[in-house]
Parts: structure tokens; sequence; C-alpha cells
């Protein structure tokens, strides 16, 4: 069906935003994880796009070095309120 095609460009897309959040300036992850997270924001989200992105956005939670850019991403898309317990967690690692 149609969708499938749409499903398989939409994952090279997200391929291409994960690279982009694993390698790049800041300012170029922040876009990265804002597409990212804003992929599986909704709960209708395929799977398979879900399975994709999760690690990679959990990986950048543990990641000091991307951490900063995932949380001001999370702001930029105002997904806070999926991220609460992520966010309270990042700003007390923060100011220890």
């Amino acid at each position: 069906g149609r969708r499938g095609v749409g499903d398989r460009r939409r994952m090279g897309v997200l391929d291409y935003f994960i690279n982009m959040g694993t390698r790049a300036q800041p300012s170029q992850r922040v876009l990265a994880f804002a597409v990212l997270a804003q992929s599986i924001r909704a709960p209708r989200t395929p799977a398979a796009i879900r399975e994709k992105v999760t690690p990679v956005l959990d990986a950048a939670w543990a990641d000091p070095a991307s951490a900063p850019s995932l949380v001001q991403a999370i702001v930029l898309m105002r997904l806070e309120g999926q991220y609460t317990d992520r966010i309270s967690a990042y700003n007390q690692a923060k100011s220890r």
C-alpha cells in the first residue's frame, strides 16, 4: 500500500536526523532531537518508528554532551509535559 512507502520514506528521514543527533554541532543536535521527539509524540505513532527513535533519545538523556540539546529541543517543541520526570531528573543532576 501507499502508506508503506510513506513510512519507509519517514524511516529514511529519521535515520538522517538520528545521525545528525549523534554527530552534529549542538545547534544541529537541537534540530535533530526536535524532529525525533516530535516523531514519537502522537499516541498513534507506528511501533517501528517508536522502536527506532526511543533508544536514541534514551541515549541522549544519558549523555552529558547531548542532554542539554535534547532538553532545549523538548522545550522548543513544547513537549515538556511528556518528559516531566526526565527534565526534573536532568535539572537535579545539573544543579549537583
